[in-house]
């Protein structure tokens, strides 16, 4: 008999409605979203500087995720709970880094690292996981 993704369901806090959880053939290691992740980060020229992220790093940032201060619906809340859980990301999901930002006439560097998971078929929610800012200047208009 050959093998199957193997289909697991779950139910919301509520014990309501089913929540498909993807087949884990659907999913991608955390482990291996972090190495790759580090692999990319290591030829940009602000990440090539910076401490390399973990797996436990990215689980902590979203168990200390405060939803007061930065609320999300619970269906997509719950999205990042099970990474965290399972260590097992969606399919579609990827960490991401940004370098820079304006605002207000001046432009900062930064080193900013996201977690991007598609909460629909052409949604999506962007979870930070660490932002430092290196150095700023007044732009010249």
């Amino acid at each position: 008999m050959k093998d199957r993704p193997r289909l697991t369901v779950s139910f919301d806090e509520n014990q309501q409605k089913p929540v498909r959880n993807p087949p884990v053939a659907e999913r991608n290691s955390l482990e291996i979203a972090v190495a790759d992740f580090n692999a990319r980060a290591g030829k940009d020229r602000t990440g090539k500087f910076e401490p390399a992220l973990t797996s436990d790093e990215v689980v902590a940032a979203i168990r200390g995720w405060n939803r007061k201060q930065i609320p999300v619906d619970d269906e997509t809340y719950k999205i990042f709970e099970d990474i965290a859980a399972s260590s097992q990301m969606p399919k579609r999901s990827k960490l991401s880094f940004s370098t820079g930002s304006e605002q207000n006439g001046i432009r900062f560097q930064v080193w900013r690292i996201s977690l991007d998971v598609m909460t629909g078929e052409n949604t999506g929610y962007t979870f930070r996981i660490r932002e430092r800012t290196i150095s700023s200047r007044k732009l010249k208009y």
